[in-house]
């Protein structure tokens, strides 16, 4: 017996669309999404909204991952969002330590090592606590193609109830040996993630290392001269929010690395570059208040 396909009407879609701006006008202002944690970030696109497909990427592996992680806790730790974390090279212990090191701010060296004062174990179980307390789950996903990478998310989402899913990273997804180049394959995942993020009707928030599969891709396909958001191009047409990355020169006193962050809405059509500060000891990124803004 053929499924029915689920229909909405123009009386049901204009119910629907009445009470969300309704919603949204008594709320005024208020973001109403998930929040990202980085004021611009949030005024530009009101929080990651469902069926939001986000992509992070940067050329700085190491930077990535620290962006993503404290997008992360914050989500998972702060606001306590239900969320899912996936990964084909991060087991749950690496993740659990890198997270109870970002909140409890104790390095992931001391709390191996066990070489932390008391102050510092009184802060890690509390990290442990605030963990046990959030609503992150961590399916297995070690082998799996990305056909199974879906149907793992789709029954990990609905089994959960989860608002909000990472991927990492882009980079360790199984990608077929299909015809066409290493981008285009990439870019039709991308694709398929964000049709998953709206059939779901979650945020999927993905990552991109540029340089990570230089050894897969023929040697005339790389072109040295490209920029990041040249590398990075084909994230564009199904990403509805993209953050870009990169390192300026020179430090902000002896403590802090400059970044800047492009931040890309596909959505509003807006796009922004935002000054950041990283302070290496608690891995953290902050925005500065002056900054170079441009709209499109």
């Amino acid at each position: 017996m053929q499924n029915q396909t689920d229909v909405i009407t123009a009386q049901d879609l204009g119910c629907k669309l009445f009470e969300y701006i309704e919603e949204r006008y008594k709320a005024s202002n208020s973001i109403s999404g998930v929040k990202s944690g980085f004021p611009t970030i949030d005024a530009m696109t009101h929080g990651f909204q469902k069926g939001n497909l986000i992509t992070v990427c940067s050329n700085l592996r190491y930077y990535k991952n620290c962006l993503v992680m404290q997008l992360l806790q914050r989500i998972v730790i702060k606001d306590k969002v239900p969320c899912g974390f996936i990964s084909y090279t991060t087991n749950y212990q690496q993740f659990g330590l890198s997270l109870i090191s970002r909140d409890s701010l104790v390095s992931v060296s001391k709390i191996v090592a066990g070489m932390m004062n008391e102050q510092e174990a009184r802060d890690v179980q509390k990290s442990c606590g605030a963990i046990m307390d959030s609503h992150i789950v961590i399916p297995k996903v070690c082998s799996s193609s990305f056909d199974e990478l879906c149907n793992i998310i789709r029954e990990t989402v609905k089994k959960h109830d989860l608002r909000i899913i990472f991927i990492d990273s882009l980079n360790t997804i199984p990608i077929e040996k299909e015809s066409g180049s290493y981008k285009t394959r990439l870019a039709s995942i991308i694709k398929k993630l964000k049709m998953l993020a709206v059939e779901l009707d979650i945020s999927i928030v993905s990552d991109y290392y540029s340089y990570e599969n230089a050894r897969e891709i023929l040697l005339d396909e790389i072109d040295k001269s490209e920029n990041l958001e040249q590398k990075t191009d084909f994230l564009y047409p199904y990403s509805d929010i993209v953050l870009q990355l990169q390192k300026l020169s020179g430090k902000k006193g002896d403590d802090f690395y400059l970044f800047e962050l492009g931040i890309f809405c596909g959505e509003y059509r807006l796009s922004r570059y935002k000054s950041l500060q990283f302070d290496p000891e608690v891995e953290e990124f902050q925005e500065e208040e002056n900054n170079m803004i441009s709209y499109h």
